[in-house]
């Protein structure tokens, strides 16, 4: 039997996520990388891989491991994407709710995802939405611990600077 889709080879081999973003990091570090228009914001590739690299270990010092998995429930935003590739980064699975779903929707899929920590943003009612489940909040991301917002449990108490080779 033929394969009706082709023979399909990347012309770019796999790297995982954390070779690509330490060598568009050494090429670019000042680049942008990713801009976040609806908070005008933007971090650049050097600044990207250090906070991926960062908030890998903050996961990992919570109980996040390969092939664990990650509920992650937050509007569309920069920190959202920070988290999805910190996820990435410990070959961890995440799994985005739409946070538009009814609260008794999302805490029943919270509990078939069976996530080994729920990361919930600030401005999210996380009690309501997952029936009282445990949540870490997380606010805006700051490469600076001192602007963290108070409400922020995640990038509040996260150690900045981490070498990635320690990953």
């Amino acid at each position: 039997m033929t394969n009706v889709f082709g023979q399909h080879r990347p012309e770019i081999p796999y790297q995982p996520i954390a070779e690509l973003l330490a060598q568009h990091a050494r090429r670019d570090p000042a680049k942008i990388a990713i801009v976040d228009l609806e908070q005008d914001s933007s971090i650049s590739y050097g600044a990207l891989e250090a906070a991926v690299t960062d908030i890998a270990c903050a996961l990992k010092q919570r109980g996040v491991t390969k092939g664990s998995r990650v509920l992650l429930l937050s509007d569309e935003n920069l920190e959202k994407l920070l988290i999805w590739l910190g996820v990435w980064r410990l070959g961890a699975i995440v799994a985005p709710l739409n946070i538009e779903l009814n609260a008794t929707l999302i805490a029943d899929l919270a509990v078939s995802v069976g996530p080994v920590l729920t990361l919930v943003h600030k401005d999210l009612d996380g009690s309501a939405l997952l029936a009282g489940k445990p949540f870490v909040r997380f606010g805006n991301y700051s490469s600076d611990p001192a602007a963290a917002d108070p409400q922020d449990d995640l990038f509040r108490t996260m150690a900045r600077g981490v070498a990635a080779a320690s990953m």
